[in-house]
């Protein structure tokens, strides 16, 4: 899995959102030593349209 493999590899790239203690939101980002990359980016349909995905990107 993709995911797992990058919370192994480099957890400083994998963001978590929270509201309340609660995951709303997740994106993995990437760097290939000339630019970075968001992916993967996703919220929590009852928690969309409030900046969560602006802020994390």
């Amino acid at each position: 899995m993709d995911i797992e493999r990058k919370v192994n590899h480099d957890v400083s790239l994998f963001l978590v959102a929270e509201v309340n203690g609660e995951v709303v939101g997740t994106v993995m980002g990437g760097y290939d030593g000339h630019r970075g990359s968001a992916y993967y980016l996703g919220v929590h349909p009852e928690y969309r349209g409030r900046g969560i995905a602006n802020a994390a990107a």
